[in-house]
Protein backbone atom coordinates (compact mmCIF):
# COMPACT_ATOMS: atom_id res chain seq x y z
CA UNK A 1 0.00 0.00 0.00
CA UNK A 2 1.27 3.44 -0.94
CA UNK A 3 -0.85 6.26 0.46
CA UNK A 4 -2.05 9.15 -1.64
CA UNK A 5 -1.49 12.71 -0.41
CA UNK A 6 -5.20 12.84 0.49
CA UNK A 7 -4.95 9.68 2.60
CA UNK A 8 -1.94 11.03 4.47
CA UNK A 9 -3.77 14.30 5.20
CA UNK A 10 -6.90 12.47 6.36
CA UNK A 11 -4.80 10.24 8.63
CA UNK A 12 -2.99 13.16 10.25
CA UNK A 13 -6.30 15.01 10.68
CA UNK A 14 -7.65 12.00 12.59
CA UNK A 15 -4.66 12.05 14.96
CA UNK A 16 -5.38 15.64 16.03
CA UNK A 17 -7.60 14.36 18.84
CA UNK A 18 -4.37 13.53 20.71
CA UNK A 19 -1.60 16.14 20.56
CA UNK A 20 1.23 13.68 21.32
CA UNK A 21 0.01 11.23 18.66
CA UNK A 22 -0.43 14.03 16.14
CA UNK A 23 3.16 15.13 16.67
CA UNK A 24 4.47 11.56 16.74
CA UNK A 25 2.94 10.64 13.39
CA UNK A 26 3.96 13.96 11.82
CA UNK A 27 7.57 13.27 12.78
CA UNK A 28 7.36 9.62 11.72
CA UNK A 29 5.86 10.31 8.30
CA UNK A 30 8.05 13.33 7.57
CA UNK A 31 11.28 11.58 8.58
CA UNK A 32 10.43 8.24 6.89
CA UNK A 33 12.66 6.46 9.40
CA UNK A 34 12.64 2.74 10.08
CA UNK A 35 10.45 1.94 13.07
CA UNK A 36 13.33 0.86 15.34
CA UNK A 37 15.20 4.08 14.51
CA UNK A 38 12.11 6.15 15.24
CA UNK A 39 11.34 4.50 18.57
CA UNK A 40 14.99 4.97 19.58
CA UNK A 41 14.87 8.75 19.22
CA UNK A 42 15.78 10.58 22.40
CA UNK A 43 15.83 14.29 23.16
CA UNK A 44 19.61 14.33 22.55
CA UNK A 45 18.91 13.28 18.93
CA UNK A 46 17.02 16.53 18.28
CA UNK A 47 18.75 19.78 17.31
CA UNK A 48 16.13 22.50 17.42
CA UNK A 49 18.44 25.31 16.26
CA UNK A 50 19.17 23.49 13.00
CA UNK A 51 15.79 21.67 12.77
CA UNK A 52 17.46 18.27 12.58
CA UNK A 53 17.14 14.85 14.12
CA UNK A 54 20.15 12.56 14.16
CA UNK A 55 19.63 8.86 13.51
CA UNK A 56 22.37 7.19 15.52
CA UNK A 57 20.61 4.40 17.44
CA UNK A 58 17.60 2.14 17.40
CA UNK A 59 15.47 0.07 19.72
CA UNK A 60 16.41 -3.60 19.40
CA UNK A 61 13.88 -5.12 16.99
CA UNK A 62 14.07 -8.70 18.27
CA UNK A 63 10.74 -10.15 19.40
CA UNK A 64 10.33 -11.48 22.89
CA UNK A 65 13.04 -9.22 24.34
CA UNK A 66 12.69 -6.10 26.44
CA UNK A 67 13.43 -2.87 24.61
CA UNK A 68 17.17 -2.42 24.27
CA UNK A 69 18.77 0.68 22.81
CA UNK A 70 21.64 -0.09 20.46
CA UNK A 71 23.97 2.05 18.37
CA UNK A 72 24.13 -0.69 15.74
CA UNK A 73 22.07 0.30 12.69
CA UNK A 74 21.23 -1.52 9.46
CA UNK A 75 24.04 -0.06 7.35
CA UNK A 76 26.65 2.68 7.24
CA UNK A 77 24.17 4.90 5.38
CA UNK A 78 21.68 4.49 8.22
CA UNK A 79 23.70 6.93 10.38
CA UNK A 80 22.35 10.27 9.20
CA UNK A 81 20.69 13.57 10.03
CA UNK A 82 17.22 14.45 8.81
CA UNK A 83 15.97 18.00 8.38
CA UNK A 84 12.49 18.78 9.71
CA UNK A 85 10.15 21.52 8.57
CA UNK A 86 10.05 24.58 10.82
CA UNK A 87 6.47 23.74 11.80
CA UNK A 88 7.34 20.21 12.96
CA UNK A 89 10.55 21.37 14.69
CA UNK A 90 8.60 24.05 16.58
CA UNK A 91 5.94 21.53 17.61
CA UNK A 92 8.60 19.08 18.78
CA UNK A 93 10.40 21.73 20.84
CA UNK A 94 7.13 22.82 22.46
CA UNK A 95 6.32 19.16 23.22
CA UNK A 96 9.74 18.63 24.86
CA UNK A 97 9.24 21.69 27.03
CA UNK A 98 5.62 20.78 27.91
CA UNK A 99 6.59 17.29 29.08
CA UNK A 100 9.84 18.54 30.69
CA UNK A 101 11.84 15.95 28.77
CA UNK A 102 15.54 15.57 29.59
CA UNK A 103 18.39 14.71 27.20
CA UNK A 104 18.20 10.96 27.84
CA UNK A 105 14.40 10.74 27.72
CA UNK A 106 12.74 9.09 24.74
CA UNK A 107 10.80 11.49 22.52
CA UNK A 108 7.89 9.05 22.33
CA UNK A 109 7.70 7.04 25.49
CA UNK A 110 5.73 4.32 27.22
CA UNK A 111 3.10 4.99 29.85
CA UNK A 112 5.59 3.37 32.24
CA UNK A 113 7.88 6.37 31.96
CA UNK A 114 10.12 8.56 29.84
CA UNK A 115 13.06 6.14 30.08
CA UNK A 116 11.10 3.41 28.28
CA UNK A 117 10.45 3.80 24.54
CA UNK A 118 7.02 3.30 23.08
CA UNK A 119 6.67 -0.35 22.08
CA UNK A 120 6.33 -1.54 18.50
CA UNK A 121 3.00 -3.13 19.39
CA UNK A 122 1.60 0.13 20.78
CA UNK A 123 2.84 2.11 17.78
CA UNK A 124 1.28 -0.36 15.33
CA UNK A 125 -1.99 -0.38 17.28
CA UNK A 126 -2.19 3.41 17.20
CA UNK A 127 -1.46 3.38 13.46
CA UNK A 128 -4.26 0.86 12.91
CA UNK A 129 -6.75 2.80 15.04
CA UNK A 130 -6.14 6.10 13.24
CA UNK A 131 -6.31 4.43 9.81
CA UNK A 132 -9.78 3.22 10.78
CA UNK A 133 -10.86 6.62 12.14
CA UNK A 134 -9.60 8.39 9.02
CA UNK A 135 -11.21 5.76 6.77
CA UNK A 136 -7.98 5.28 4.82
CA UNK A 137 -6.31 2.09 3.69
CA UNK A 138 -4.59 0.30 6.55
CA UNK A 139 -0.84 0.61 6.37
CA UNK A 140 2.03 -0.81 8.40
CA UNK A 141 5.06 1.22 9.55
CA UNK A 142 7.30 -0.03 6.73
CA UNK A 143 4.65 0.76 4.11
CA UNK A 144 4.29 4.26 5.61
CA UNK A 145 8.04 4.73 5.13
CA UNK A 146 7.66 3.38 1.59
CA UNK A 147 4.88 5.90 0.88
CA UNK A 148 7.04 8.83 1.93
CA UNK A 149 10.00 7.48 -0.06
CA UNK A 150 7.82 7.28 -3.16
CA UNK A 151 6.77 10.90 -2.61
CA UNK A 152 10.45 11.86 -2.57
CA UNK A 153 11.13 9.80 -5.71
CA UNK A 154 8.33 11.60 -7.58
CA UNK A 155 9.91 15.03 -7.08
CA UNK A 156 13.57 14.12 -7.66
CA UNK A 157 14.82 15.55 -10.95
CA UNK A 158 18.60 15.71 -10.62
CA UNK A 159 21.39 13.46 -9.41
CA UNK A 160 21.95 15.79 -6.44
CA UNK A 161 18.28 15.51 -5.45
CA UNK A 162 18.44 11.72 -5.69
CA UNK A 163 21.53 11.74 -3.45
CA UNK A 164 19.75 13.96 -0.90
CA UNK A 165 16.62 11.78 -0.90
CA UNK A 166 18.67 8.59 -0.54
CA UNK A 167 20.67 10.09 2.33
CA UNK A 168 17.45 11.10 4.12
CA UNK A 169 16.20 7.51 3.94
CA UNK A 170 19.52 5.95 4.91
CA UNK A 171 20.08 4.36 1.49
CA UNK A 172 22.62 4.55 -1.28
CA UNK A 173 21.38 6.36 -4.42
CA UNK A 174 21.32 3.08 -6.36
CA UNK A 175 19.11 1.36 -3.75
CA UNK A 176 16.83 4.40 -3.69
CA UNK A 177 16.46 4.38 -7.48
CA UNK A 178 15.96 0.64 -7.74
CA UNK A 179 13.45 0.48 -4.92
CA UNK A 180 11.38 3.66 -5.02
CA UNK A 181 11.87 5.26 -8.43
CA UNK A 182 10.90 1.96 -10.06
CA UNK A 183 7.68 1.95 -8.04
CA UNK A 184 6.88 5.48 -9.22
CA UNK A 185 7.53 4.40 -12.83
CA UNK A 186 4.96 1.60 -12.35
CA UNK A 187 2.42 4.11 -11.00
CA UNK A 188 2.95 6.39 -14.00
CA UNK A 189 2.59 3.50 -16.43
CA UNK A 190 -0.65 2.38 -14.78
CA UNK A 191 -1.93 5.95 -14.95
CA UNK A 192 -1.16 6.06 -18.68
CA UNK A 193 -2.99 2.75 -19.23
CA UNK A 194 -6.06 4.00 -17.37
CA UNK A 195 -6.10 7.22 -19.43
CA UNK A 196 -5.98 5.23 -22.66
CA UNK A 197 -9.45 3.92 -21.85
CA UNK A 198 -10.97 7.38 -21.38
Amino acid sequence: VVWTVEEERAFLEATKENYADYLMFNVFLASATRLGEFLGLQVNCFDYANRKITIKQQVNPKKGQSATLTARLKSEQSYRTIILTKEIADMLQEYIETFALKENHYLFFSRSGKYIPLSRTTFRRKLEVYCSKANVREINPHAARHSMACKLARVCKTGAEIEAAARRLGHTPSVFLNTYAAHVDDELENELLSRMGE
